[in-house]
């Protein structure tokens, strides 16, 4: 219950996608009520609503065009383009975004000589309330800052350190502040940032992060989740090993979908884009977190946020 997962989730989002390889199929339309009139509980990726290409045919077709297709992500400082040296290819490459926890650990053993790697706690105390959420916010931003300078070229947000007394930051917060405010500081090109996310599991949750700023995911409490209905016979035989695979492809092919709608080919072209419309959050909240994202509804802030998260 600590990262919202529902029964629902689980036995129509994530069985399909590990058994199947594919995401879930649904009718057409959502009855939902806005998440700001649905009660607590709601995660902050729900009040996020992506644009769209309005056009009479899809802008791109993410399987019949999927030659031009490309989730090709790299981690570390980028350079100039308009010069030539060799620190710039000095990058790690990854063929998605979506990071199993065996890579996440390999990005930090094998890493070659002068890469360097910080993790940044996205946790705050209970005890200090909305308070304190704010205020661990303010820290995440001054620790960011301080391991760029220092020479991090990648920054890993975590919100693994969250226990009895510890909340976790809705990651989709933790990450677009720090992107923000290295933009602001003029260090976002320095520094890659990596979500290990616990509240992230559908194709939603990882176009929000990458929207905003993420370059790459390891949804660590999916597969966690994955792995013990795998222990309990869920999945008919399949091997762990083959359902986590099925859920990254089925991941995989759900943010080609995504990045289609507004006729995006590459990875690099979305990430960052913030190509998203918030719904039911206040003007204040998005201009500070959120910097130039449109608010076509007004609703709660960080007061209730905080609230709603612990």
């Amino acid at each position: 219950t600590l990262h919202g997962y529902t029964q629902e989730e689980i036995g129509y989002v994530l069985t399909p996608m590990g058994r199947d390889g594919k995401e879930p199929t649904g009718s057409m339309g959502d009855d939902t009520p806005p998440s700001t009139l649905n009660g607590p509980g709601r995660l902050l990726y729900t009040y996020f609503r992506q644009r769209f290409a309005q056009v009479t045919n899809p802008p791109i077709d993410s399987l019949r065009e999927k030659i031009v297709m490309s989730l090709d992500t790299y981690l570390g400082r980028r350079h100039s383009i308009l010069e030539e040296e060799p620190e710039a290819a000095r990058l790690v490459h990854l063929m998605s975004p979506v990071m199993s926890e065996g890579e996440l650990v390999q990005l930090w053993e094998g890493t070659p000589e002068g890469f360097s790697i910080s993790k940044l706690e996205a946790c705050f105390a209970v005890a200090d309330g909305a308070e304190g959420l704010e205020r661990s916010l303010d820290d995440l931003c001054t620790a960011a800052s301080a391991a760029v300078v220092d020479g991090s070229q990648v920054l890993v947000i975590s919100d693994r350190f969250s226990d009895e007394s510890h909340a976790p930051i809705p990651m989709l917060l933790a990450v677009s502040t720090v992107h923000f405010h290295l933009i602001r500081e003029g260090l976002r090109m320095r520094a890659s940032i990596v979500a290990e996310a616990g509240d992230a599991r559908d194709v939603h949750h990882f176009a929000a992060l990458i929207g905003f700023g993420a370059s790459a995911i390891c949804p660590y409490l999916a597969f966690e989740t994955l792995g013990g209905m795998v222990a309990a016979g869920d999945f008919d035989g399949q091997a762990l090993d083959e359902v986590i695979a099925n859920y990254r492809k089925a991941a995989d092919a759900g943010i080609l979908k995504v990045m289609s709608k507004m006729g995006i080919s590459t990875y690099q072209s979305y990430c960052g884009a913030q190509i998203f419309d918030a719904v039911g959050l206040n003007s204040a909240f998005v201009e500070k977190y959120f910097t130039n994202t449109q608010t076509m509804i007004e609703g709660i802030g960080l007061a209730e946020i905080g609230e709603e998260t612990f």
